[in-house]
């Protein structure tokens, strides 16, 4: 699988060593871009390097695993929490870790935790194609229900799963996470203006940057959040 990549962030330096042997044993596919035993270093790094995937210590002096991952939950990287302590499990699924690494890591753990992301990377390139056409297809309960594209007012997270909002009002839970269902939209009018909620482009009558807002054709108005707000800016074309 080409474009694997990955930064390793554990202050432990044994620990780190041995997740880069294996990581280099068993799946020589991962391009490691760096690895890093000060965690403040991690955020400038990752903004720089844009990997794929991230192994992250929990306990760390200074700076948590919990504190990087929070910087980068809503973003499309792959976290993978690698600790000594099992204790952290249910703070790590809290911060949306795709898995989590018990030390010491063995490679049995590893290629489980590998095999779950390129799976998890070949449905969201399946999604992707998506696309080219003008509907997306979702699971909805039991039953799946394609759903025209234009006929998507926005998307709000639930949690793990996510509600499209049509322009008819109705209102489908789909049982893919926001991230899952951008993927799908990319290529069509849509902007990502928070965390929680994907808009149709098209379907936006007002955009109220200076106030950190938009107003849909419905008359909703939803804030923008500051963090995405270059982001629709980029998407605008706006200097």
């Amino acid at each position: 699988m080409k474009n694997l990549s990955c930064i390793v962030v554990d202050d432990e330096q044994d620990a780190a060593g041995n997740l880069v042997k294996i990581l280099r044993t068993y799946c020589p596919e991962m391009h490691i871009l760096e690895v890093l035993n000060d965690p403040h270093l991690a955020e400038e790094r990752i903004n720089a390097l844009r990997p794929k995937v991230l192994f992250l210590d929990i306990e760390m002096p200074g700076k948590t695993g919990l504190e990087i991952a929070r910087k980068f939950q809503d973003m499309n990287y792959y976290i993978v929490f690698h600790t000594g302590f099992s204790k952290h499990a249910i703070n790590a699924i809290k911060h949306n870790a795709f898995d989590f690494l018990l030390k010491p890591t063995t490679a049995e753990d590893l290629l489980k935790t590998m095999a779950r992301i390129k799976r998890s990377i070949r449905q969201a390139q399946d999604l992707a194609a998506e696309t080219k056409t003008n509907a997306i297809v979702v699971k909805s309960g039991i039953h799946y229900r394609q759903v025209p594209v234009n006929e998507i007012l926005m998307v709000e997270a639930e949690g793990s799963y996510s509600n499209l909002v049509l322009k008819s009002g109705e209102r489908i839970l789909v049982s893919r996470n926001l991230k899952s269902v951008m993927t799908s939209l990319e290529g069509h009018q849509f902007v990502r203006v928070h965390n929680s909620r994907i808009v149709n482009a098209n379907e936006v009558a007002l955009w109220k940057l200076a106030e950190n807002a938009c107003v849909l054709t419905n008359g909703e108005e939803f804030r923008i959040s500051v963090r995405r707000k270059d982001e629709v800016r980029d998407f605008l074309i706006i200097p």
